[in-house]
């Protein structure tokens, strides 16, 4: 990562080789992801103060952070244990929860999710008739 005051800021690995900064809010809060010692690509949030932090996955084997809030949220995609790709939503406070429901998704992600919605005085709405979430007010509020 590039900072206008520090120039150049390696932000480290999770002990893979590599790891990419795909955005950075004005707080400081990068996200991104970072290969593993196995290979595999998990998403990751740094900050100066708190160092990189493992986002884990959703079930599955890679995941990467494509967004941060300037709420300290962090949007991104994350494989499923059926080897499907579903969007999440982290934050520091409640970790990584499934945006999208699906065919695999728990009932325990999908409480996790109606939780979070209302924490943040939205309200859920499940879709009964296709796989499905409806997310834009609870994106929109985190953008």
């Amino acid at each position: 990562m590039w900072s206008q005051a520090n120039g150049l800021v390696d932000i480290g690995t999770l002990g893979g080789d590599f790891s990419w900064a795909s955005h950075l809010n004005s707080s400081g809060l990068v996200t991104g992801y970072s290969k593993t010692p196995s290979g595999d690509d998990h998403a990751i949030a740094w900050t100066e103060d708190g160092g990189l932090i493992d986002l884990g996955t959703l079930g599955g084997i890679n995941s990467r952070g494509d967004f941060v809030t300037e709420t300290g949220a962090i949007i991104g995609e994350s494989g499923t244990k059926g080897h499907r790709r579903h969007a999440f939503i982290w934050t520091a406070d409640v970790g990584m929860v499934e945006i999208v429901e699906g065919d695999e998704t728990s009932e325990e992600t999908l409480q996790a999710t109606v939780n979070f919605a209302q924490a943040i005085r939205k309200q859920p709405i499940t879709c009964a008739e296709v796989p499905g979430f409806v997310v834009n007010r609870i994106l929109l509020s985190a953008v």
